[in-house]
């Protein structure tokens, strides 16, 4: 009998090694698999980044963000200074997708939003800002909340409206103070406006 319980301990220890091989093959595969996908999407990009038109650049630019990965997300980061507007656009867009890689994406929107914004580009620090909401990471917070007063009435907005989908208290004050400011400026236009 003593035999047969050391068999059966072994056939036990067999099945669960065999187990963990399966598991190790399908998370191997399966990291295999992301590469060729990853590999695919980048084959594709390249081609459509060929054409010569600013939006069909763009579209490859958004099929490229479908495929999140950190080389992905680099390519993307560095459309984000380099190309047309809708090139950038949809870069911004699409990175505003990778929350799971949002420590390599952050820092490319927020340099992004510091080139474009030098180069008057407003709609594309629009799209970066909002980008930056939708990876809701407060350390961008800083950044957007120098961009509340902007002259630029979208650049102002689109920073508001950032750094609200990120939703923390950091802003709360900064948007109160800024509402306090607006609302004297409109009580003094009135009351300057009606003598």
């Amino acid at each position: 009998m003593g035999s047969c319980a050391g068999s059966s301990g072994g056939t036990t220890m067999s099945k669960t090694l065999l187990t963990i091989g399966f598991v190790a093959a399908g998370l191997v595969s399966a990291w295999a698999g992301d590469d060729k996908e990853v590999d695919e999407a980048i084959a594709r990009f390249k081609k459509g980044m060929a054409n010569p038109s600013a939006p069909a650049r763009a579209t490859a630019v958004t099929d490229l963000a479908g495929t999140k990965s950190e080389q992905t997300a680099k390519m993307l980061g560095g459309l984000l200074v380099t190309d047309a507007e809708p090139v950038r656009k949809a870069a911004a867009a699409g990175l505003g997708g990778f929350t799971d890689y949002k420590k390599i994406a952050t820092p490319m929107l927020l340099n992004g939003l510091n080139v474009n914004y030098n180069q008057k580009e407003s709609k594309v620090v629009e799209a970066i800002c909002q980008a930056l909401g939708k990876l809701d990471d407060d350390t961008a917070l800083p950044i957007l909340h120098r961009y509340f007063e902007d002259k630029d009435g979208v650049v102002a907005s689109a920073a508001l409206q950032g750094a609200a989908e990120i939703r923390h208290v950091s802003s709360i004050d900064l948007i109160i103070d800024l509402m306090r400011k607006y609302d004297k400026i409109i009580e003094n236009s009135k009351g300057g406006g009606g003598g």
